[in-house]
């Protein structure tokens, strides 16, 4: 260990603990005092998540990571003012009914890569495939929304193995059936026919008008 000014040593000499300093420089250079931790070991884990940001390179300050997946969710939620109201509704079931159960306590910070991968897995057990796609796809963007804001460094939601689609079996319909189908509708009879054999959807046959 080298010495200092007027014999001073600067470091931390054998046997000794370092002590956690009052003050702490986030990664975007400024203070911060934080107080309020319960133990010793609180405080030294804080300690240790701003130093790893530093020697990333990012400038995330784990402050900001520790809000929880359901105050987070709701905000990133009312920010999607862009989507359908359909697709909104999808949004919150996702979130009501499987994600914040789940998680909604947790902070983002808290849940990795594996934890996901588990719980995705467990979902197919009782999920269509499509469904955990849909929920998977609100999660992570639930995630990619905190990364951009500058919680998080990186989105611990990518590259989670999906479950395969299955494609659903369609059934069409002989000749023979679809004019039985028609001869069974009456007046609709010219309807029916129009419609099997153009692949028009009713509401698309319904715009239609003469010239």
């Amino acid at each position: 260990m080298h010495g200092g000014r007027n014999g001073h040593h600067h470091g931390i000499g054998i046997g000794e603990r370092p002590s956690l300093p009052s003050a702490v420089r986030k990664p975007d250079h400024s203070q911060t005092d934080k107080r309020g931790y319960r133990t010793k070991r609180e405080a030294a884990v804080f300690l240790h998540m701003v130093e790893l940001s530093k020697a990333r390179g990012s400038d995330v300050d784990p402050a900001l990571s520790r809000v929880n997946v359901e105050s987070w969710a709701r905000d990133w939620l009312k920010s999607q003012a862009q989507l359908k109201p359909t697709t909104l509704v999808g949004y919150e079931s996702a979130l009501s009914k499987r994600i914040i159960p789940r998680w909604g306590r947790r902070s983002l910070s808290d849940i990795g890569y594996a934890e996901i991968q588990h719980w995705i897995s467990d979902l197919s057990k009782t999920l269509a495939p499509q469904t955990e796609r849909n929920i998977y796809a609100v999660f992570s963007l639930v995630f990619s929304f905190a990364v951009r804001d500058g919680r998080l460094v990186r989105n611990p939601a990518e590259g989670i193995q999906l479950p395969r689609r299955i494609k659903a079996k369609r059934g069409y319909l002989a000749h023979a059936q679809v004019h039985r189908l028609a001869d069974e509708r009456g007046d609709s009879r010219t309807l029916v026919l129009f419609l099997a054999y153009t692949g028009l959807r009713w509401g698309e046959a319904a715009a239609l008008r003469r010239p």
